[in-house]
C-alpha cells in the first residue's frame, strides 16, 4: 500500500491507459466515499438535506478532485508526449463552474454580481472550455503512449 501511494503521489515519470484507469477509479472511490461521509454526520448532526448539502459542498469536493487527479493525469499527460501544465485546462473549467452558484429556489446566479451582465456570453464561454476539456480527456484514456522513452521518462509499457 505505501508503495502504491509513493507510486501515486509523484508526478514524475510516465503511466500507461490501463495504470491511469485505475488511478481514475481510485480517485472517483474516494470522491464518492468522501461525499457520502460527509453527508452522513452533516444529516445526522444538523439535519441538512441532500440537495442543500451537494450544493454547499461542490467546492470541496472539486478540490478533493482535482488534488487527486493532479498526479496521475500530469504523468499520463507525460506519456502521450504533452507537458504536466495542459492540466490547468481541467483547473480552469472546474473555477468556471464554481462561478455560477444556484440559491434556495433553484436558479443560478454568478457568484460574483458584476458576471451577471456577461450570462449568456459565460454560458457559451463555459460550452467550449468544457469541450476543450472533454477532448483532452478522452485523448488521456485512449490516446497511445508515445513508443520508447521521451523526455518524460522510459516507455512505462517496456518496464
Amino acid at each position: 500500500m505505501v508503495q502504491y501511494l509513493k507510486k501515486f503521489f509523484t508526478y514524475e515519470g510516465r503511466i500507461g491507459r490501463k495504470q491511469y484507469l485505475k488511478n481514475l477509479a481510485v480517485v472517483i472511490l474516494v470522491n464518492v466515499l468522501t461525499f457520502f461521509a460527509m453527508f452522513g454526520v452533516a444529516y445526522l448532526a444538523f439535519g441538512i438535506g441532500y440537495l442543500d448539502f451537494a450544493l454547499n459542498i461542490r467546492p470541496v469536493m472539486v478540490l478533493t478532485s482535482l488534488s487527486l487527479l493532479f498526479f496521475p493525469a500530469v504523468k499520463r499527460l507525460h506519456d502521450v508526449g504533452w507537458p504536466g501544465w495542459i492540466f490547468s485546462i481541467f483547473v480552469f473549467t472546474q473555477v468556471c463552474g464554481l462561478m455560477v452558484v444556484p440559491d434556495a429556489s433553484g436558479d443560478t446566479h454568478f457568484m460574483f454580481e458584476f458576471l451577471n451582465a456577461f450570462e449568456r456570453e459565460w454560458v457559451f464561454f463555459t460550452a467550449g472550455v468544457n469541450l476543450i476539456n472533454s477532448i483532452v480527456a478522452f485523448i488521456l484514456i485512449f490516446k497511445k503512449g508515445t513508443p520508447g522513452s521521451n523526455p518524460y521518462g522510459p516507455d512505462p509499457l517496456a518496464a
